[in-house]
């Protein structure tokens, strides 16, 4: 049997996933302590799993959208990275052409 495919994320569940992120970061990235535990690290993903099947309602897991997420700063970073190594370039060149005049 099959797995059936999900359809892609849409710019709404996108922004839901980032909104949502966003609001519960010092949950989800900060330190283990008396007061943020794993289980409640797995609640804010559920909740944010919430926000983003209530805009969409294809029912994503909360694997999924751990995983949406992971793509997306990894996709960030690239293109960050990207945009650095273009500006690099470009200043190089224009010290390059100052210098040579």
């Amino acid at each position: 049997m099959e797995k059936k495919r999900q359809p892609n994320f849409s710019a709404d569940e996108l922004e839901a996933l980032t909104s949502g992120v966003e609001k519960r970061s010092k949950v989800l990235f900060g330190m283990l302590s008396g007061a943020t535990t794993s289980a409640t690290k797995q609640r804010a993903w559920e909740a944010i799993t919430n926000e983003v099947n209530a805009v969409a309602g294809y029912g994503r897991t909360v694997g999924e959208i751990k995983r949406k997420w992971v793509c997306l700063k990894s996709e960030t970073k690239g293109k960050m990275a990207a945009v650095k190594r273009r500006l690099t370039i470009t200043t190089e060149v224009k010290k390059t052409t100052f210098l040579q005049q």
